[in-house]
């Protein structure tokens, strides 16, 4: 991938690939192949208090690096509107799934 994003948790252990994202066209591959999971499972999370990464599902279309997504903590479907998640650094169509970051540091 073009895009480079480096997410280190609260001990300044590597996380994440920030960059990741399944795309529905990926999905419908594995499917075709015999395999209906996404790379995580919806909710997986990594990181520590201040500074965390969940593996969600775009519910709309979300622009690269959108800092004001929010991540319903039920069903981990992302939407583009007043929350406190960064997309990942690449656009997103509904179904995508991929890496919400914290926007920022508590």
């Amino acid at each position: 991938m073009p895009y480079t994003r480096t997410f280190v948790n609260d001990a300044g252990v590597m996380g994440v690939n920030a960059n990741l994202i399944e795309t529905v066209a990926d999905l419908t591959k594995k499917a075709a192949a015999g395999n209906n999971n996404p790379l995580f499972t919806l909710g997986t999370t990594t990181g520590g208090e201040k500074l965390k990464a969940v593996w969600a599902k775009a519910n709309a279309t979300i622009s690269a690096d959108t800092a004001t997504c929010a991540v319903d903590n039920t069903t981990f479907l992302a939407t583009a509107t007043l929350g406190t998640y960064k997309s990942p650094p690449v656009a997103m169509a509904s179904g995508d799934y991929g890496w919400f970051t914290q926007a920022s540091a508590a």
